[in-house]
């Protein structure tokens, strides 16, 4: 069972096929929305969105770009983008932790037998925040 099926609020995306325009052309659809696992090609529009969200508040990123990269390479079934239209506009990424409390090490670790999942960072797009997908994620 994958992660994203074990949650009951996400449905299954089905892309169209391919349907020929009147010039005898095939035109693409993209889902309108669309949620999956982001992998290191995402860590680049992730970081885009990190710091737009974080760099105005508080002056830093909780996670920066190499950072993020090894997050992905480490456990990319711990992170989920929300995608619409293609583009990604909210994401989360996370690593187990295999002890009751987080140390400092827990920032840049990921324990794969670990029980505890740590939340680095949940961001949101300005230009669809406020509509419950942070809460969503």
């Amino acid at each position: 069972m994958s992660a994203l099926s074990a949650l009951p609020f996400l449905k299954p995306v089905h892309l169209r096929s391919p349907r020929s325009s009147p010039g005898g052309q095939r035109r693409h659809t993209l889902p309108a929305s669309e949620f999956r696992c982001l992998g290191p090609g995402d860590a680049a529009s992730v970081f885009e969105i990190e710091r737009e969200a974080f760099i105005s508040v508080s002056g830093d990123c909780p996670l920066h770009l190499d950072e993020i990269r090894h997050f992905l390479n480490l456990c990319p079934e711990l992170s989920l983008g929300w995608f619409e239209e293609g583009r990604l506009v909210a994401f989360i990424i996370g690593s187990l932790w295999d002890q009751e409390r987080l140390s400092q090490a827990a920032l840049t670790l990921h324990k794969p037998q670990g029980s505890a999942v740590h939340i680095h960072v949940l961001a949101v797009h300005r230009t669809v925040r406020q509509q419950g997908k942070g809460s969503i994620l």
